[in-house]
C-alpha cells in the first residue's frame, strides 16, 4: 500500500495530536518508491497503469490501476491501493450496502463512505489532489476526456456490492446469513454474489488491531482507510457509463468522535439572538445519523493490501505492507 506526501512527510504522521495506526512498519526510510504516491503527473505516469482486469467482459469492462513492474522484483502485477486519513461524515457500510433487495438495482447496490478533514483543510486538500492525479491516471489511459476533481470538502469512497460471475471465476460467495437478517439476498439472480468485503478493525488502547464490523463506526471518528480504484463501464439505456470510484479496502478506527471532541474542550454556549419577541438559540453543531445495517462478518483479506490474521473476535489484526 501506498502513502501520500504533504511537505516531504507522510500525511498519515502530520495530524495534530490524532493517532496513527501504531505497528504501521512503513517509513519513509524503508519505504519502496511504490509505496509512495509521486508528487508530479508525470512521475505517476512512471509509477502506474491501467490495464484490462482478467474478469472483465464485452457486457461489463472492467480495469485495474497497477503498480508499473519496475517497482516489483517478483515482476507481479499488484493493485494500486492508497492509505488516505480522515474523519467519518456520512456511511453505509453494512455488507448488502444500499441495496433494498430490488433485483433490477443489483449492479448499482453500494457501500459508501465519506470522509472529512475536519479542521485539518491543508492535509486533507493535500489527499484530495493526490486521488485527482490517480483518477486523471485512468482518464488519460482510457480517452475518457478531462478529468474530474475529486474531493474537496469531502471525500466520497465507494464499492460494488455484488459481482456477475463469469465463466472463469471460481471465487465463493463470501456472503453469510448474519449478513442479511431480513433474508432479502436469499434467492438471487444466478451469477450474482458478494466477492470480496471490506475488511474493519478498531486500535485498542494498547496499539492492537482489533477486528470489527461496520457498526463501530460513527460520525467524527478519526480512520485510516485503504482505497483502491475501481474502473468499469455500463451499458445502461441511457448508453455507456465510464465509472471510476475510489473504494474502501480496510477501514481501521483510530478515535472515537467522541474522544476528538473531549480533546478539543468545551464547547462554546450557544448565542442567543432576539428575532422580534422570540429568543432563537443558535445551534453550534447538528447530528447526522449513519446508516447501519447488521453485519457480523469480518473478510479475511484484502486484495493486494493488508491480510487480517487470527480474525476471530477479541484477536488482534496484524497488518503487513506490500
Amino acid at each position: 500500500m501506498a502513502l501520500i506526501l504533504h511537505n516531504g512527510r507522510f500525511i498519515r504522521d502530520q495530524w495534530p495530536s490524532l493517532p496513527r495506526v501504531e505497528k504501521d512498519p512503513l517509513t519513509l526510510e524503508n519505504a519502496d518508491p511504490a509505496n509512495i504516491v509521486p508528487d508530479t503527473r508525470e512521475e505517476l505516469l512512471h509509477w502506474a497503469y491501467v490495464q484490462k482486469a482478467a474478469d472483465s467482459v464485452p457486457s461489463f469492462l472492467r480495469f485495474d490501476v497497477l503498480h508499473n513492474a519496475i517497482f516489483d522484483d517478483a515482476r507481479l502485477a499488484h493493485r494500486v491501493v492508497v492509505r488516505v486519513q480522515g474523519f467519518v461524515a456520512k456511511a453505509e457500510m453494512s455488507t448488502l450496502g444500499t441495496w433494498n433487495g430490488n433485483h433490477k438495482m443489483l449492479p448499482q447496490a453500494s457501500q459508501f463512505l465519506v470522509l472529512n478533514g475536519g479542521e485539518h483543510h491543508a492535509l486533507f486538500t493535500a489527499q484530495c489532489k493526490a486521488m485527482t492525479e490517480i483518477c486523471g491516471l485512468v482518464y488519460s489511459s482510457l480517452h475518457l476526456g478531462d478529468r474530474p476533481e475529486v474531493g474537496g470538502k469531502s471525500l466520497r469512497l465507494s464499492r460494488r456490492v455484488f459481482t456477475k460471475r463469469t465463466a472463469e471465476d471460481d471465487r465463493p460467495n463470501l456472503l453469510l446469513r448474519s449478513d442479511d437478517p431480513k433474508l432479502i439476498a436469499s434467492n438471487l439472480p444466478q451469477g450474482w454474489f458478494v466477492a470480496n468485503k471490506v475488511v474493519f478493525a478498531y486500535q485498542d488502547e494498547q496499539g492492537k488491531l482489533r477486528p470489527c464490523t461496520h457498526m463501530v463506526f460513527r460520525r467524527g471518528d478519526f480512520v485510516d482507510v485503504a482505497v483502491g480504484v475501481d474502473v468499469y463501464r455500463t451499458n445502461g439505456q441511457g448508453g455507456r457509463q465510464w465509472h471510476v470510484d475510489f473504494t474502501m479496502e480496510r477501514v481501521i478506527k483510530l478515535k472515537s468522535g467522541q474522544e476528538v471532541n473531549l480533546a478539543k474542550g468545551p464547547k462554546p454556549a450557544p448565542k442567543v439572538s432576539s428575532v422580534g419577541s422570540a429568543r432563537v438559540v443558535a445551534q453550534q453543531d447538528f447530528e447526522l445519523d449513519i446508516d447501519v445495517g447488521t453485519n457480523s462478518a469480518h473478510a479475511s483479506q484484502v486484495r493486494n493490501g493488508a491480510t487480517v490474521e487470527n480474525s476471530a473476535a477479541g484477536e488482534e489484526v496484524v497488518m503487513k505492507e506490500r
